[in-house]
């Protein structure tokens, strides 16, 4: 059996992975949304977190769209500490942001905060045919197995900004409706699923689907 703190990470998971639905649902038209990812190796959660609320507070509060962002873990440690990372989503297209401004915010964070600290700033389009693949790539569970958003840390990881009214206000989350192991064992189907990459569905009605006739033969399955 799952410790706890497993069972907890899943229903952790999956609720960030709901409100990032419903604010995709609220916000993104169309295929106008960029990607950007905020590299370092600060090994700090508390400092990360502090560097993403200095990102709202310099730059992502004033360019005016809604973005959400996740915090998230390299898989494996390095020199015995695991290092943290921000994915953004911002609801425009990329020609909309001045990639200069978004380099210059992050470096002068880094600077401020871990001076001594690698770091690149990564702006991306989304794949035309698969537009949400990367979104939901932000939002997984685990890579390589093991889990890749701050597990065992305190509060909330993900954030968002210029994103009012709460597009997730009043909604059912998964964890008040799904089990933590099926929630565990779904979470693989759902990210690798095609459909997904093109449209991003919510995961309580992936989880409807496999009720289905459809899906009834193979729908706890495990395919790893």
């Amino acid at each position: 059996m799952r410790p706890p703190s497993f069972r907890n990470y899943y229903r952790k998971c999956s609720s960030v992975l709901e409100f990032a639905y419903y604010w995709k649902e609220a916000f993104i038209k169309g295929r106008q949304l960029t990607y950007i990812d905020f590299i370092c190796h600060i090994d700090d959660y508390n400092l990360i977190k502090k560097a993403g609320r200095k990102l709202i507070q310099n730059y992502l509060s004033k360019i005016k769209f809604p973005v959400f962002g996740v915090y998230e873990r390299a898989p494996k440690k390095i020199n015995g500490k695991f290092i943290y990372h921000i994915h953004l989503v911002v609801a425009c297209r990329e020609d909309q942001l001045n990639r200069k401004d978004i380099s210059r915010a992050w470096a002068g964070i880094i600077k401020q905060l871990a001076p001594q600290t690698f770091y690149r700033t990564y702006v991306e389009r989304p794949d035309p045919v698969h537009p949400f693949k990367k979104f939901l790539y932000y939002l997984k569970f685990k890579k390589s197995w093991k889990p890749v958003k701050p597990y065992g840390q305190k509060g909330s990881f993900f954030f968002h900004t210029n994103s009012n009214p709460l597009p997730w206000l009043y909604k059912d989350m998964p964890k008040d409706i799904i089990s933590s192991p099926v929630i565990e064992r779904l979470q693989y189907r759902y990210f690798n699923d095609p459909i997904n990459h093109r449209c991003f569905i919510s995961f309580i009605d992936y989880y409807n689907r496999t009720k289905t006739n459809q899906y009834k033969k193979n729908r706890f399955r495990k395919i790893y």
